[in-house]
C-alpha cells in the first residue's frame, strides 16, 4: 500500500540511514567481546520446531517447564534434551559475556528480524528452565542453578537492547528465571 520509495515518500530516509550507521559505530564492540555474536551464531541454526517438539505431548512440556522432574518419569523429554546439549552449551558460553549489542534493525513496512530473535531468545529462555528443573531433580543441583542464572544474564542482555520490545522480553525471561528460583 505504500508508494515507492522514488515517489518520496521518505524525504528523511538518507538522513535516516547516514544517523543509524553511525550511532552503529559508536555502539559497536569487538564479537569476542559481544554476546550478541553467539547468539546471532545460533540464530543460524535456530529451528523453532525442534524447540517446541510437538511429539511430547503438551502435558508434558508443561510438566518439565512447571517443575522439577526425573529422567526417567519422562524418558522422551530426556532424549529431547540430550538433543539440545549443544544448544545448552553454547548459551551457558553467552551468559559469562557481561556486553551484549544486537544491530538495530529498523524496518516498518517488512517483517523483523528483531522479532525472529526475540522469540529465539524466549525458546531458549523455556529450554534453559527445563533443562534446569531436570538438573535439579536428577541431583545436579549446581548445574540446575546455573542454567536459571544464564536465563536471568540472557535477560540483562534484552536490557541492554534499545527497543521496548526487548526490555519486555527481558522482563519476562527474568521472571521465568526468578520463579524457578522460588520453586528451588
Amino acid at each position: 500500500f505504500l508508494p515507492d520509495d522514488s515517489e518520496g515518500w521518505r524525504p528523511y530516509k538518507y538522513n535516516f540511514d547516514k544517523e543509524l550507521a553511525s550511532m552503529e559505530i559508536i555502539r559497536s564492540i569487538p564479537n569476542e567481546q559481544n554476546a550478541a555474536a553467539i547468539y546471532n551464531k545460533l540464530l543460524e541454526s535456530y529451528d523453532a520446531n525442534v524447540l517446541d517438539p510437538i511429539s511430547l505431548g503438551a502435558d508434558v512440556f508443561n510438566s518439565i517447564y512447571s517443575g522439577i522432574w526425573l529422567s526417567k518419569e519422562y524418558p522422551e523429554a530426556a532424549k529431547w534434551l540430550k538433543g539440545q546439549q549443544s544448544t545448552i552449551e553454547t548459551l551457558l558460553e553467552a551468559a559469562k559475556i557481561e556486553k551484549c549489542r544486537f544491530t538495530i534493525v529498523v524496518d516498518l513496512v517488512g517483517p523483523s528480524k528483531s522479532m525472529d530473535r526475540l522469540s529465539a531468545m524466549r525458546r531458549w529462555a523455556y529450554l534453559l528452565i527445563r533443562a534446569g528443573n531436570n538438573d535439579i531433580g536428577e541431583g545436579r543441583i549446581n548445574a540446575g542453578l546455573e542454567k536459571y542464572l544464564c536465563v536471568i544474564q540472557m535477560a540483562k542482555h534484552q536490557y541492554r537492547q534499545p527497543t521496548i520490545i526487548d526490555l519486555l522480553v527481558g522482563m519476562a525471561m527474568e521472571a521465568l528465571a526468578t520463579r524457578q528460583f522460588n520453586r528451588f
